[in-house]
């Protein structure tokens, strides 16, 4: 699992910065992780970076580590900790940019790793609030058939801005009428709301459902009517 650098790895590269200059006489492989080596210095072990940190730094056998080094290496261990571990969370699933952030800072990542990650990730299209709003809108109207209302509470929730939840919502319910949901909604459940003689308290139990759903006084009204069109006849 990657984590933010430890206070005691703080304290490590501390240490190593009054030896500095000091020669890599060796990197090896770990064993654990093949993705991260060890750094030692006449066989003494210094720490161990991962690959990419590596490369990126041009860190050879031969190589002096130095302060502005080590100052380098430290910043983009922390960089790919916070990489490695929002590609954990988004290859579970898609994530809302904002959810993303509050997740990362709970494992106590700094801000500016943080924003620097999200940049790249955005840049690479793994994070649009956008389109995550439309398609996390698309799953509740059709697995949850929740309304409007209750999908733009639960996006606002998730950090995402109101013109990208408005923008989804309105893709995500195009063709589809909130009435003609709260409809289906209702008739799924007739046996249960006909149990319900006293027609006013009949319609009260049914906007309250429909309400909780999710869907707005306009559509609820109209689907009441058409059900109560239906009974009549």
């Amino acid at each position: 699992m990657n984590r933010p650098v430890s206070p005691d790895r703080s304290a490590q590269y501390e240490s190593l910065k009054i030896r500095l200059p000091l020669e890599i006489t060796e990197i090896t492989a770990q064993k654990k992780n093949p993705e991260r080596v060890s750094l030692f210095h006449n066989g003494e072990f210094l720490f161990g970076i991962h690959q990419h940190t590596c490369l990126e730094c041009s860190i050879t056998k031969g190589s002096h580590l130095t302060r502005d080094l080590l100052t380098k290496v430290e910043a983009l261990e922390g960089y790919h900790a916070v990489k490695n571990k929002a590609y954990d969370y988004l290859s579970r699933r898609d994530h809302a940019t904002g959810e993303l952030s509050a997740k990362l800072s709970k494992k106590g990542f700094s801000t500016e790793m943080i924003e620097l990650v999200k940049e790249e990730l955005s840049a690479k299209g793994y994070l649009n609030d956008q389109v995550f709003s439309e398609k996390y809108a698309e799953e509740k109207i059709v697995l949850n058939r929740w309304g409007r209302r209750k999908i733009e509470a639960e996006l606002l929730k998730k950090g995402v801005a109101i013109h990208h939840i408005r923008n989804g919502l309105d893709t995500a319910f195009s063709g589809q009428q909130e009435s003609e949901i709260c409809l289906e909604l209702i008739r799924k459940r007739k046996t249960h709301f006909l149990k319900e003689e006293n027609p006013a308290k009949r319609k009260n139990k049914i906007f309250n459902y429909l309400s909780g759903k999710g869907f707005s006084t306009a559509p609820i009204s109209g689907a009441i009517h058409q059900f109560e069109q239906e009974i009549d006849v």
